[in-house]
């Protein structure tokens, strides 16, 4: 069942354009002309930030078990509350976009604590995150885009956070042991992406 936000759709189809009207696309838009990239290193070195201080993102690729065979790279999105904008470590990983290589989108996917650190919070911690994105504004249209992205696919991403908190205690009670920080597990839960066919 798609649970995309047609609302939203509007807003993420209007990015779509400005991008097609300077011949890019989200990949190309941040790494420049060419869209070759250093395995491991972030894009930009300092970040995607949106949101006044309360959202940031970067992309970038390396070699990962359920890594899509085409796929490029992949973003990963960051937020952390209003009040703790004093606190670097106060950032918790919300989701991650896997990007095809031809700069479009391939799926949402959560992982593990251990692949990006920071605060670890629940499904339902994070999903008021999501209920308080940034209006789209003067950002980059990198920025613009991941915004649109995050509104259109909120309830899916909500979806993504509460089936990885899932995951996390059926893993607990089976294996018996500390998962977060278990290298054995990397991704937690994803959703593929057909946006051709959900923007209709």
């Amino acid at each position: 069942m798609s649970l995309v936000d047609n609302n939203a759709g509007l807003q993420l189809f209007q990015v779509i354009q400005n991008m097609g009207e300077l011949h890019t696309n989200p990949v190309l838009n941040l790494l420049g002309e060419s869209p070759n990239i250093i395995e491991n290193q972030k894009y930009p070195t300092d970040h995607l930030c949106f949101g006044g201080e309360t959202w940031r993102a970067y992309y970038h690729c390396h070699a990962a078990p359920n890594k899509l065979m085409n796929e490029h790279g992949h973003f990963h999105i960051f937020a952390r509350l209003e009040g703790e904008i004093h606190n670097s470590q106060a950032w918790s990983h919300i989701v991650a976009l896997a990007m095809d290589n031809m700069g479009q989108p391939l799926s949402w996917f959560t992982v593990n604590h251990w692949v990006t650190g920071k605060t670890w919070k629940s499904a339902n911690e994070l999903n008021i995150l999501l209920e308080n994105l940034p209006i789209i504004r003067e950002e980059s249209l990198v920025e613009q885009w991941l915004i649109a992205m995050l509104r259109f696919y909120r309830a899916n991403i909500q979806e993504l956070l509460e089936n990885r908190d899932t995951q996390v205690n059926a893993l607990k009670s089976r294996i018996g042991k500390e998962v977060l920080n278990d290298r054995n597990y990397y991704e937690l839960s994803t959703r593929s992406i057909n946006l051709l066919k959900e923007l209709k």
